[in-house]
This record gives structure tokens, sequence and C-alpha cells, in this order.
């Protein structure tokens, strides 16, 4: 993009992070997501597992461990930041939502010497910055980078999402930057309450973020080796009516956006719920956008 007499406010940073941040490597994300309860052990610098209320009763739907009454609604803090809002129990277990059509998808463009103006939390733009020498945009330094005020950046190996404001010294915290949102309750209500597991593509050097689909148990799922770096756990973790141990795996399949079926190897490493990737001789490919399995409707923001 070209910007006409623009003068940029630099601000030197170092980014450090969090040790918890190393957690993301094991998908931790989805528990918190989730509203599950994290269980801890000495001499581990993460949780070894997580309590989760799964339970559906009749006539409600389950949220972050909670259950709420037939139409009861949840806030817009709640969901915004996936794209989604106006969301309200429609049936048991089942959400109705809007989902949001941003100006940047439906090709509304930007003024000359402008650029879209990001919030944490907002899934749309908020409007336009247009940078002069007498209203300079700031600079935040990153190691992805350079980014200008108003800009959205994700810190490598993290699951937070962020956006470059005066004042950013480094510290990927409130107000600059927040974990992701992915409402998996809202988007996918049924595989979290059958203990299907959630799938990420890519490998275990990538931070495990929002799932990129969920692996549900099938006539043709195969069981694998265990792992044997695992030491022996009275850990378990439960799929669909299974239970497995510390380190134990399958092979199961996703979805793809395609409708085909795909390999996906899943261990119990974070308990309850397995962790899957995809499987390695499946050829990479672009994660497109998932069809969603809540009810939605279309609004303009």
């Amino acid at each position: 993009m070209r910007f006409s007499f623009i003068v940029i406010l630099t601000f030197l940073v170092t980014i450090t992070y969090a040790e918890e941040e190393n957690c993301n490597y094991h998908g931790h994300l989805i528990y918190e997501d989730l509203g599950c309860k994290p269980v801890t052990k000495d001499g581990h610098a993460c949780p070894v597992e997580y309590t989760c209320n799964f339970e559906i009763k009749n006539n409600t739907c389950n949220f972050r461990g909670r259950n709420l009454p037939l139409h009861e609604k949840l806030t817009d803090d709640d969901t915004y930041a996936a794209c989604i809002v106006g969301c309200y129990c429609q049936s048991t277990d089942k959400f109705t939502c809007a989902i949001l059509d941003c100006p940047e998808w439906l090709g509304v463009p930007v003024k000359f010497g402008c650029y879209r103006k990001y919030q944490v939390g907002k899934c749309c733009s908020v409007g336009q910055i247009c940078p002069t020498e007498s209203t300079p945009s700031a600079e935040c330094k990153t190691s992805e980078g350079k980014f200008v005020e108003g800009q959205r950046f994700h810190p490598a190996n993290t699951c937070l999402e962020c956006v470059c404001n005066k004042g950013y010294e480094g510290k990927n915290e409130p107000p600059f930057c927040r974990k992701q949102m992915c409402a998996a309750e809202v988007r996918h209500s049924e595989e979290v309450h059958k203990y299907c597991a959630p799938h990420y593509d890519g490998t275990d050097t990538k931070a495990l973020c929002c799932p990129d689909g969920w692996v549900c148990p099938s006539e043709n799922d195969k069981e694998l080796p265990a792992n044997p770096e695992v030491t022996v756990s009275d850990l378990k973790c439960k799929y669909g009516d299974k239970t497995l141990k510390l380190g134990e795996r399958i092979q199961g399949q996703f979805k793809w956006y395609d409708g085909s079926l795909r390999d996906s190897q899943c261990e119990c490493i974070v308990p309850p719920l397995l962790t899957c990737r995809e499987d390695p001789k499946n050829t990479p490919a672009p994660t497109p956008p998932t069809t969603p399995s809540y009810t939605i409707e279309k609004i303009h923001d």
C-alpha cells in the first residue's frame, strides 16, 4: 500500500514471551475457550489436564461451563472476536447466531493514502487511519516485522491476536493483545459434547490454537502404537465412548472442506480430549473457511 507524506514514530522494543505461551504447542487454548478448569502438577509448567463440564441438560445449551436455558442470549463480547453476534440458545445444545459482513470482506474500498484500523477483540475494521505529517502513525517493531498503528499482527508461537497502537513497548499483553477466540461450543457444540477430538493442521512445531476441524469416532479408526516417550500416568482422555491412556494414539479421519475424508493422527496429550494433527503423508494445503454447524443470519456491521 502506498502512503503520501507519512512520518513514522518508532518504538524500539524487545519481544519476550511468557513461559505459559509454550503451552500453545500442546493445544491448551481450546480448553480455555471451553471454560475448562486447569489441573496443575508440581514440576510441570503447563496444566497436565483440564476439568470440563460437557453435560447437556434438556432444553439448555452449554457455554463455558454454564447451562443456558432456551432463548437465553450470549453477550456480543462472548463471540464478537469470532465474527458472530446475537447468539442465543435455540434448542437443546444448538445456538443460532448472526454472522458479520465486514466492509473489507465486501470489497468496500479505503480512501487514498489511508488503511483500515482494527481494535483488539473486534472482528471487523472499525474505521480508517489517514496519516499525515502532522498526525503520523505510530509503528510497532516485532519479530514478525513492522506494523503501523491500528494494524493486526500475530506473535510467533503464540495464540495471540494483537493490534499495534501507541504505547506498545513489546509486551504482548492487554490492551494490545488477547488470546484468539474459537467459540467452539457455539460453532461445534455437537462435536464438543460427543467428545470428538480437535484437529489441527501443521506439525508439532506450530502453536495449536483454534482447531481446523474435529475428528469424531468412526468404525474406520485405527489403533496406532503408543508414544514411547510418554511415562506411565493415571491421566486418561475420552474419545466418544472410548478411554485412552496418556500417550495412546489412534488414526481417525476428519472431513475436509470439499467433503473428502483425510487421515488425522490423534494422541492423548492433555486430557480430557485427544489432540489430532494431520497425517504427514497428506499434502499440506491452505485452510479454507469451514461451514459452521450453527444457524447463521448475515448482518452488516
